[in-house]
C-alpha cells in the first residue's frame, strides 16, 4: 500500500513538471512571437501604397520596406502588369504593406527607392519622407520610385576598371624592370654613378662661387650686402610716387593732359579744320581736273603745252632783248611847243 501511494505521488509530481515546463514554453513562444511582431510591425495596422518599376530587381513578397532608414512594414505582393493594361514602360507592380502610424510622414512628393543591404545582401524598399506642406498619399494610391542603382552595372564597370589596373600594373613593372638594368635616361640616372659625381662636383662648384661671391667686393656681393642700392631704389619709388600723385592731382603738364578736357577739344577743333580744309582742296582738285579745265587739258593735250612752252621761250626772249637794248624798245616823245 504504502509503495502504491509513493509511486502515484511521484507520478502525479511528474506530470506537475511536464506541465509547467509546458505553460513555461508557451509563455516563452508568445512573448517571442510577440516581440518579433513588434519588432517587424506585423500586428501593426497597415495600409497599402503601389509603386511601378520596370524590374523588380531582387525584390520579393514578405522584403523590408524603410521610411528614412526605419523598418515600417513589408512588401506584401510584386506582379507582373499585363501587357494590355501597361500604360508606360513600368512592368512590375509592387504593393506595399506601411504602417498607418508613419502615414502622415509620407507624402506626395515622397520618393521610394530600390536599395541593397551591404553589396551583395537582400534587397529592400526605402522611402524618403515627404514635405510637411504637401498632400499625405492615402490608401491605394502610387508613390513615384527613383532610377535604382543597378549592381550589374556597377560590377562590370568595377571589373573593367580591374582590366586597365592590371594592364597599368603590367606596363609598370615592365618599366620598373627597364629602370632597373639601366635603360634609358631615368634608368641611367638611377644606374650610373657619374652623374653622382658630376653632382658632387656642380655642389662643389657652387659653394665656392657662393662663398666668393659672399666674401669679395665685387657686383654681386655689394648687391646683397651693400644696402645703399636699396635706398637708392627706395628714393627713386618715393620720387616715381610723388610725381604720379602730382600727376593724378592735375598738377603740371601731364596732370593737365590727363585731366583737361580743353586739349581734347582742341585737338578735335583741329582735326575738324583740318578735314574742311581737305574737303576745299580735293573740290579744287576735282575742278582743276575736270575734262574740259585748263589743267586737264594741259596734263592730256600735248598741242597746249607745245604753245604754252613757245610762249615762254618768247617772253623770255624779250625780255633778254629788252635787257641789252632798252633804247630800241624805247617809246620816241616829241614835244611841240606853239
Amino acid at each position: 500500500m504504502a509503495r502504491g501511494k509513493l509511486s502515484r505521488g511521484t507520478q502525479r509530481a511528474s506530470q506537475v513538471r511536464v506541465g509547467l515546463v509546458l505553460v513555461l514554453g508557451i509563455i516563452f513562444l508568445i512573448f517571442g512571437t510577440y516581440q518579433v511582431g513588434r519588432l517587424f510591425d506585423v500586428f501593426a495596422p497597415r495600409y497599402n501604397l503601389i509603386t511601378l518599376v520596370e524590374s523588380a530587381g531582387g525584390i520579393i513578397p514578405g522584403a523590408p520596406v524603410t521610411l528614412a532608414g526605419q523598418r515600417v512594414g513589408q512588401v506584401e505582393e510584386v506582379r507582373l502588369i499585363p501587357v494590355h493594361e501597361r500604360v508606360s514602360e513600368e512592368n512590375i507592380v509592387i504593393r506595399l504593406g506601411v504602417n498607418r502610424a508613419v502615414q502622415d510622414q509620407i507624402r506626395d512628393d515622397s520618393r521610394a527607392m530600390l536599395r541593397t543591404q551591404g553589396l551583395l545582401g537582400d534587397r529592400f524598399i526605402d522611402i524618403k519622407p515627404g514635405s510637411p506642406t504637401r498632400p499625405m498619399l492615402e490608401p491605394g494610391d502610387t508613390i513615384v520610385v527613383e532610377p535604382p542603382l543597378d549592381i550589374e552595372v556597377v560590377l562590370e564597370t568595377a571589373a573593367r576598371t580591374l582590366d586597365h589596373v592590371q594592364v597599368i600594373a603590367a606596363d609598370l613593372q615592365v618599366t620598373t624592370e627597364r629602370l632597373a638594368r639601366g635603360e634609358g635616361t631615368l634608368g641611367a640616372l638611377l644606374t650610373d654613378d657619374r652623374l653622382y659625381q658630376r653632382m658632387m662636383v656642380a655642389s662643389a662648384e657652387l659653394a665656392t662661387l657662393l662663398n666668393s661671391i659672399n666674401h669679395a667686393d665685387g657686383t654681386l656681393s655689394r648687391l646683397i650686402h651693400d644696402p645703399t642700392m636699396y635706398e637708392r631704389m627706395d628714393v627713386a619709388l618715393a620720387r616715381l610716387d610723388s610725381l604720379a600723385a602730382m600727376v593724378m592731382g592735375g598738377q603740371g603738364t601731364m596732370g593737365r593732359l590727363l585731366h583737361d578736357d580743353g586739349l581734347y577739344e582742341g585737338i578735335l577743333r583741329i582735326v575738324d579744320r583740318a578735314d574742311t580744309t581737305l574737303a576745299g582742296v580735293e573740290g579744287l582738285v576735282l575742278d582743276l581736273t575736270e575734262a574740259d579745265g585748263t589743267v586737264r587739258r594741259l596734263m592730256e593735250d600735248p598741242e597746249l603745252y607745245d604753245q604754252l612752252l613757245r610762249a615762254i621761250v618768247d617772253v623770255q626772249n624779250l625780255i633778254q632783248a629788252i635787257r641789252d637794248d632798252p633804247r630800241e624798245f624805247r617809246p620816241e616823245v616829241r614835244v611841240r611847243v606853239f
